[in-house]
């Protein structure tokens, strides 16, 4: 089996370590190996090219660290000096120099154009993690929770950062060589950023996650962005977090309440953002300033719902004290107070037309208020447990409810009958919220009898049936927001994240991490652009969300212009497959994405033999073998040679490994 791979910088070649003492080159454009290296004396584990891609370094079971010249395939020094194995080995970005860490807890460099040994550190822990700054001047490494520095001229250690509390895993320098990335995998999954010039840690980002490790069997990688300004992290699933590093433009804190905060909503102009806090405080909040502009104080208990009118004049808030009571804008004055309700108020909401109110309570009843006289209207029952949600549908002629009798009830206006039950909820329906064309319903479950849900559904309104089942917190989902065009829906759960997913492919797009405490309400201002999230930590966060899928973006143009991939609307990142006998022996290649646009498939379609050819390299890459067996056959009709040795190699190979027939169709 393959026991080390490496990608040459240009991306277009593979060299891969084996057991029996090989190196192997491989052209992926053509799909064949292109040289065989077999005078090592032991197998390599390490394997990296050198920054000109002419190059190759290795490492293996004898301590000795050779270079290789591909042109020629030859070797061109062997490198000895280490007394144990080798953990790490790193090249200069120059390609001049080598660094090189050993269990013989020593570092040593090595001239590459002199080839010569030039420095022998000793008296470390093992390294095993190298980084160079960006000029070459320095060399970063870490063999224990430290961060040791390196002056590459004089070699000698200038700085020794204390790190997390764990081991290393992955260092990187900004573009301008000024702060330096940490990144472990501890329980918490720090990523620590260090100042070079005055050797202090200035921040740490923390993705706590429900008291688990998110990363435990993956491999995080942390990568800056081009101009030093954000720092992207992958956790497990293929989630790409992004982090402000300059000055926090992305996310925005707000801070004054003193209970934890239950509800956050814009106003219509999104100017400003209204939140409502178990410290029985409604607090209105300037988002140009982040300044507090209002504070509505006279309900009793914690406030559950705060919600805005449509013309923004005025504010409803209801209590776990049983009252619903309006607030004028203008003034900040009380001028309503709605009591009939016999339980705690879990929710209120506006009509479209902003002459209704309508509240759900813990006395499993919904009722309609009059707002030009202040008067219930109607009293709907059918629900047997406690009222969590009450929400309108755009068009202000169904109002629908979830409760802790796992149900979801859609009922009429106009005639105040039940026109639809959903009883498909394993557990309490905590929260419910029509899509702004009002055409899906999405909702969540919550604590109930010992049990929680995770997923958020999706229901068609008109049929009752649910068409999406949304998965991927680990935790109690709290909130859930469309945003203002319908085509993300975002979530803030327990397990400390906030996640955004795109409706049209039904998959998670986006994941904010970082926080460190339970996500209690998420809400979109109404241009979309920003969203605010409240949590029990007491504060309330702004997320910039164009600017952050922008920057996103330009991270994705760059690997497609370096690759020659098309990656939008797939995983940043391909996901790797183990696939036995592909070229003849065993390797381990990439695996391309579901919804990665096979660029041949057009030229195939239209009569191309070799096309057909490479098409069916791909599902075969992928071991969907009756696609490939199918495209092979194709392009043998064609008279394609080489199509007609793909077709010979895999039927047998097929005929003997049986179970490996797999059709995705």
């Amino acid at each position: 089996m393959s026991y080390k791979v490496s990608w040459s910088p240009d991306g277009k070649k593979l060299a891969s370590g084996y057991v029996d003492n090989t190196i192997k080159l491989w052209d992926f454009a053509i799909s064949k190996q292109l040289l065989n290296i077999n005078e090592q004396s032991d197998f390599s584990n390490i394997i990296t090219w050198s920054p000109n891609g002419k190059t190759l370094a290795s490492t293996s079971g004898d301590k000795t660290i050779k270079l290789w010249d591909f042109a020629s395939n030859k070797e061109i020094v062997n490198f000895k000096g280490h007394s144990k194995s080798i953990n790490s080995i790193s090249w200069s970005p120059d390609g001049k120099t080598l660094a090189s860490g050993s269990v013989d807890s020593t570092m040593k460099l090595w001239d590459t154009v002199n080839k010569k040994q030039i420095s022998d550190t000793k008296g470390y822990i093992g390294i095993y993690k190298f980084a160079w700054s960006p000029d070459g001047k320095t060399l970063a490494g870490s063999g224990d929770y430290t961060i040791k520095l390196w002056d590459i001229a004089t070699s000698k250690q200038i700085a020794n950062f204390k790190g997390p509390s764990a081991l290393i895993n992955s260092i990187t320098w900004s573009p301008d060589g000024k702060i330096l990335a940490l990144e472990s995998t501890d329980k918490y999954n720090a990523i620590e950023l260090w100042d070079i010039a005055t050797r202090k840690q200035i921040v740490s980002f923390k993705g706590y996650s429900n008291g688990k490790n998110k990363f435990a069997g993956t491999k995080p990688t942390v990568t800056w962005s081009p101009d030093g300004k954000t720092l992207a992290s992958k956790s497990s699933g293929n989630i790409i977090n992004l982090w402000d590093i300059v000055n926090d433009k992305n996310i925005t804190d707000i801070n004054g309440h003193t209970g934890v905060i239950n509800s956050v909503v814009w106003s219509p102009d999104g100017k400003t953002l209204a939140s409502g806090s178990s410290d029985s405080t409604i607090k209105l909040w300037d988002i140009a300033t982040s300044k507090q502009i209002a504070n509505f104080t006279g309900q009793s208990g914690r406030i559950n719902s705060v919600v805005w009118s449509p013309d923004g004049k005025t504010l409803a808030s209801g209590s776990s004290d049983s009252t619903i009571k309006l607030w004028d804008i203008a003034t900040s004055k009380q001028i309503a107070n709605f009591t009939g309700h016999s339980a705690m108020i879990n929710s209120v909401v506006w009509s479209p037309d902003g002459k209704t109110l309508a509240s759900g309570s813990g006395d499993s009843t919904i009722k309609l208020w009059d707002i030009a006289t202040s008067k219930q209207i109607a009293n709907l029952k059918g629900h047997s447990g406690m009222i969590n949600s009450v929400v309108w549908s755009p068009d202000g002629k169904t109002l629908a409810s979830s409760a802790n009798d796992f149900t979801i009830k859609l009922w009429d206006i106009t005639t105040s009958k039940q026109i639809i039950d959903i009883k498909d909820h394993s557990g309490s329906v905590h929260s419910i919220i029509w899509s702004p064309d009002g055409k899906i319903l999405a909702s969540f479950g919550n604590f109930f009898a010992k049990s929680y849900e995770d997923t958020i559904k999706l229901w068609n309104v008109k049929t009752g049936k649910q068409t999406v089942n949304f998965k991927g917190h680990t935790f109690q989902i709290n909130s859930v927001a469309w945003s203002p065009d319908g085509k993300i829906l975002a979530s803030g759960s327990s397990d400390f994240t906030i996640k955004l997913w795109d409706i049209a492919t039904s998959k998670q797009i986006a994941n904010f991490t970082g926080l460190s405490s339970i996500i209690t309400s998420v809400a979109w201002s109404p241009d979309g652009k920003t969203l605010a999230s409240g949590s029990n930590d007491k504060t309330i966060k702004l997320w910039h969300i164009e600017a952050l899928f922008k920057r996103l973006n330009t991270t994705i143009e760059e690997a497609e212009a370096m690759y020659h991939l098309t990656l939008k609307g797939t995983n940043l990142v391909p996901i790797t497959n183990e696939l036995t006998n592909l070229y003849g022996t065993e390797i381990t290649p990439p695996k391309w994405p579901e919804s990665h646009p096979f660029h041949w498939l057009e030229s195939a379609e239209n009569g191309d033999s070799e096309a057909m050819v490479r098409l069916g390299l791909i599902y075969d890459r992928d071991n969907e073998n009756k696609k490939a067996l199918e495209w092979y056959k194709k392009s043998v009709d064609l008279g394609n040679e080489y199509g007609k040795e793909r077709l010979k190699f895999l039927t047998e190979w097929l005929k003997k490994n049986p179970a490996k027939i797999i059709d995705n169709r």
